[in-house]
């Protein structure tokens, strides 16, 4: 199959990554999630010395034997969350292919890292389809292919609801034709998610000027605007609150707030996502 998306040397990439599970958020299947408490699992950690009130099924007794020195096996608490991944498929983020593009990799990468934690995963995409996948990491070539023909669909107007008691990535640019104050009412109703906002150059800072038509690609309405340097300091400030909103969210949530910039070469994009190639 013909790759649009991902190419052998991201898919590499993709097989390195790490998600760092939220105990809060987790289940108790067993997945390769590396939780930052201690317990019973699948991999030895480290050894310690014995304190009183240590659970004495953990002391090393052949160590003992050796050494006369109660110590203790320690072992990563691995769990796993069963996790979601909401795709946008809006017309905003299919309005530039670079946008598109970004989006697809984010969710390669997090649902790549996901299966190769051996996770269940759940990718909806706009409101056309939902795809599961339970086999861990045996669903990475299925997986990767779904992201390929995502490629090639058509633009859809709404967005699913959060599902409960999962946690959850929303890859959007979070445009809401109805404004700030509809993104803001609509954050503040949500259940927590991660966001992963999809931009560009162009929406920091237009390169537009002078006497234009423009039409919102959402909802096919036009307007006729003038932009110059006056004017640019407002859409400033309007995209200031947007970014606000969406900071504001994800404090609330305790997620952090990811931004991809379609602009950037894949490798950047990762980077971005993966900050040393962990996801928190």
């Amino acid at each position: 199959m013909s790759r649009n998306v991902l190419t052998n040397e991201l898919i590499a990439s993709i097989r390195q990554l790490k998600i760092t599970a939220r105990p809060s958020s987790l289940n108790r299947r067993e997945g390769l999630h590396d939780s930052r408490t201690h317990g019973d699992s699948l991999e030895f950690h480290d050894f310690r010395g014995y304190v009183p009130g240590d659970d004495l099924r953990r002391i090393d007794w052949n160590i003992f034997q050796r050494h006369r020195k109660l110590i203790l096996r320690q072992f990563r608490h691995f769990q796993n969350c069963d996790a979601c991944i909401i795709l946008d498929n809006s017309a905003s983020i299919h309005f530039k292919p670079e946008r598109r593009l970004a989006a697809l990799r984010a969710a390669a990468a997090i649902g790549g890292t996901l299966l190769n934690q051996n996770d269940r995963l759940e990718l909806r995409v706009g409101t056309i389809s939902v795809h599961q996948y339970r086999n861990g990491r045996n669903a990475l070539p299925e997986f990767f292919e779904q992201i390929e023909k995502l490629s090639n669909t058509k633009a859809t107007p709404a967005m699913p609801p959060i599902p409960e008691r999962r946690r959850c990535w929303v890859i959007s640019d979070f445009l809401e034709p109805q404004g700030l104050d509809f993104l803001r009412k609509r954050l503040e109703n949500s259940r927590p998610f991660t966001p992963v906002r999809i931009f560009d150059n162009e929406d920091v800072s237009p390169s537009l000027r002078g006497n234009l038509q423009l039409t919102d690609v959402e909802t096919g309405s036009s307007c006729s605007v003038s932009v110059d340097r006056d004017v640019l300091p407002g859409y400033q400030a309007v995209y200031r609150e947007f970014l606000a909103i969406i900071d504001s969210f994800s404090s609330r949530s305790r997620t952090s707030h990811y931004m991809i910039n379609g602009d950037d070469s894949p490798a950047r994009q990762l980077e971005a996502l993966f900050p040393g190639g962990i996801l928190q």
